[in-house]
């Protein structure tokens, strides 16, 4: 027969282990949106995926800040991505979800990116 004192500490420590298991859980919940950037055109040279907390201004490592010529939102088909200039996400934007040259049409965002902020479609 089980005593209550065993089931009791049984309870609590399944109720702990829970809890600190609680956290990982809900950040799974959390989505988030995936952005390759790299440092040459055509996505060449160094590259990097990078994870985007939704409705916030991300701003670009510092060594990769004025670095990026080639840029794609893995997530375009639930999330819209805006890149920056200016690193508060303030200003003109540049909302094409992938460009694989960032230098053509007017060149403006061509090693020029400083921040971007992802959203979900409407």
């Amino acid at each position: 027969m089980i005593s209550t004192r065993l089931f009791i500490a049984a309870a609590l420590a399944c109720n702990f282990l829970l809890a600190m298991a609680a956290p990982a859980v809900l950040d799974d919940r959390c989505p988030k949106a995936k952005v390759i950037i790299c440092d040459n055109t055509h996505f060449r040279g160094d590259c990097k995926t990078v994870e985007v907390e939704l409705d916030t201004c991300a701003k670009v490592e510092k060594e990769w800040n004025d670095r990026i010529s080639s840029i794609e939102n893995t997530s375009r088909a639930a999330f819209r991505c805006v890149w920056y200039i200016n690193n508060k996400c303030e200003g003109d934007g540049y909302a094409n979800q992938k460009d694989d040259d960032l230098g053509d049409g007017n060149g403006a965002f061509s090693e020029s990116i400083s921040a971007y902020r992802c959203s979900p479609n409407e």
